[in-house]
Parts: structure tokens; sequence; C-alpha cells
């Protein structure tokens, strides 16, 4: 921008600066873009919990008999969700880019049209436009885990129900205590928080077993800076990558959990029909 005369200044957002270049893109770019992309930013976080919430509903249907319908809207609206989260993270990713690449000048600038050009370009990036934290597979995994459960309960004839499948997860693990499975990491490699003190975990494709909002951070801050949709394993010693799309729910190591939790039962009720035994004789 032309240097205007020492001394001038502009109210910008309610704040006088002086008018020249670099003040008025400092003000404009800076205070004036924080509350956009703040809220960009929490959007972005929010994506998680409701794609969470969005698959746990799609597995609930998908296990019941009669839900086909309703299923296949839930269906029908996930590409709206999905194009929704790209917008999102393009309309941030556009704001952080013409923060950094906008030079001032004399002659008039239409803001709306560069951020829409912008965006535009930003919506045709793998890590953005291109569900790349791969929400339409994990829906599918979930479907595909609810049609299981609902074939199980077919074939077991009415049987046992948690019991019998906790029965058959310490069968094929050949016993022993929490469940009998094991896996390959015993920490996540990020937080290093123990596996088994893991809130929601997330299981990669050879296993490893990750705190979700960590490893999804994690990725998306390598990605973002490289342009590509997967990151080396973060876990010493491997040598696979990790995209969003990689990770799905860590269902052996809650399976485990539950197992365990029904042995921990179990024990106690026998110890107390023992100690009911013996104050009977």
């Amino acid at each position: 921008m032309d240097e205007a005369p020492a001394g001038m200044t502009q109210v910008l957002g309610g704040t006088r600066v002086d008018l020249d270049g670099s003040s008025v893109k400092e003000n404009m770019l800076s205070v004036q873009g924080e509350a956009p992309r703040k809220c960009y930013q929490d959007l972005a976080r929010s994506f998680g919990d409701i794609y969470d919430e969005f698959n746990t509903l799609a597995e609930q249907l998908a296990s019941e008999e009669g839900n086909g319908g309703e299923l296949a809207k839930l269906k029908a609206a996930l590409p709206k969700l999905v194009a929704v989260q790209a917008s999102n993270a393009a309309r941030a990713h556009a704001l952080g880019e013409f923060a950094s690449t906008y030079v001032c000048t004399t002659e008039k600038s239409d803001f709306s049209e560069q951020l829409q050009l912008l965006t535009a370009t930003a919506l045709r990036r793998p890590d953005i436009g291109n569900d790349p934290h791969g929400a339409v597979q994990k829906f599918e995994n979930a479907v595909a885990q609810g049609r299981a459960t609902k074939e199980g309960r077919r074939g077991g004839g009415g049987g046992g129900g948690e019991d019998e499948d906790a029965d058959l997860v310490i069968t094929q693990a050949g016993g022993g205590g929490g469940g009998g499975y094991e896996p390959p990491n015993a920490k996540c490699p990020i937080s290093g928080i123990a596996v088994g003190e893991i809130e929601t975990p997330v299981e990669d494709e050879k296993g490893y077993i990750y705190e979700k909002l960590t490893i999804e951070e994690y990725i998306n801050g390598h990605t973002r800076r490289t342009r590509e949709t997967a990151v080396d394993c973060p876990q010493i010693g491997t040598t696979h990558r990790v995209s969003i799309a990689s990770l799905n729910s860590a269902t052996r190591l809650l399976r485990s959990r539950k197992v365990a939790a029904a042995a921990k039962k179990r024990a106690r009720d026998e110890s107390d029909d023992d100690d009911n035994i013996e104050i009977s004789q």
C-alpha cells in the first residue's frame, strides 16, 4: 500500500490504527480475523464427537430388525455432513492462506472474491475435500459391525447374550485375565497413557492402539504441512503409515475390558454364593 501522510489514522473494527500498510494488514488479518478463525477451529473440533454419535446410531440401527429405512436416511445424510466439514476446513485454510499472502495496495480489493477463490482451491486438496478422515468408510464399518451383531444374535438361538460373547472371546484368546487380548503396544506412543487407561481407544490396521483425539490431532498436524493423507506410525520400531481413514474403534480392547469386568463380576457372585452356603450350614 502506498504510504499515507504521517499521522493519518483510520478506525478499523472499533480500533484507531495508523493508516499505513503494515498496521492495516496486521489489524485486518490478525485482530479482525481472530474471531472467524476461532469459530472454524471450534467447529472442526466438534466433528469428531458428531461422527462418533452418527456411527453409534448407525451400528445400533443395523443391529436391529426393521430399521432399513432409517439406516438409508442416515446414509443419505452422511455426504452432507462430510461436505459441511470440508467446507469448514477449506474456509479456515483460506483465512490462513489469505493472511500470509495478502499484500496491501491502494487499489480496491474484493476480499470476498479472494476468499472464495482460496476456499475453492482448498477444497481440491486431498487432505481437505476428499473425505480425509474416512467418515464414509467408518460409517460402513459401523453398519457392518451392527449387522454382524444381528446375525450373531440370529445364529445364537437366543443364547446368553453378553456373557456368551464374553465366553467366546475368552475361549479364542486362550483364557486369562483381561480377556486374554494383548495389543502390540502397552501405551499410546503420543500421549504416553497406558492402553488400559485410554478412554476412547482406536487402533490402526496393524493393531496399534492410540488415544483417539491425540492420534487424530497428530495426523492432522502432519498432513496439513505435507498435504499427504497418511503419516509414519509414531510407534518406535514400526514401518507402516497411519491415516485417519485407517483408524477404527479398538473393539478387541473394549471387548477384553468387558470380558475382564464380567469375570470379576462372576468371581464376586461365586464368592457371595459360597458365603451364603457357609452361613446356611
